[in-house]
């Protein structure tokens, strides 16, 4: 069925969607279950969704991967003006963070530019760059409400 307020599906543009694409909901069940079923936690690993552990990985594989997040405006699952301050609980490892937008308006493209902590403490001369596509009309589904423009996105960003 296609969107009457944004054109087409994300389904009409990409295909049938498998069960595990179940992110039209605000909490993927099966998702959220399989964690607590999977063979960590069977293994008795001392894990939980919640920990900021999983924030540090995220950013000691920053330097190692190119990232995308976006910026879906009417989100309620996940707060996009929470995830830039996040980075900087994590005082051993971030110096500072940066939005950069492609103009002075908070609904325009950015990049998230965080700079890092070195070895010894001291800023790193360089920051490492997210990019952070604005989806000023979305919720969670930006696939849904903005495929167009999130696939342009993606694009680009595999491009560069």
């Amino acid at each position: 069925m296609e969107n009457l307020l944004h054109g087409p599906t994300l389904e009409q543009k990409l295909g049938t969607l498998n069960r595990w694409d179940a992110y039209f909901t605000s909490c993927n069940d099966d998702a959220f279950n399989t964690f607590y079923a999977n063979s960590a936690l069977k293994a008795k690993y001392a894990v939980s969704p919640v920990a900021t552990t999983y924030g540090e990985l995220f950013l000691r594989n920053l330097p190692l991967v190119k990232v995308l997040l976006t910026d879906a405006r009417k989100d309620l699952v996940i707060y996009s003006d929470a995830i830039p301050p996040s980075f900087l609980r994590y005082k051993d490892l971030v110096a500072a963070i940066n939005v950069d937008r492609t103009c002075s308006n908070p609904l325009c493209d950015g990049h998230l530019k965080i700079q890092m902590k070195t070895a010894n403490g001291q800023p790193a001369s360089q920051s490492l760059d997210i990019r952070y596509p604005s989806y000023p009309e979305s919720g969670h589904m930006v696939s849904w409400t903005m495929p167009d423009k999130l696939l342009s996105d993606v694009k680009d960003w595999l491009a560069h």
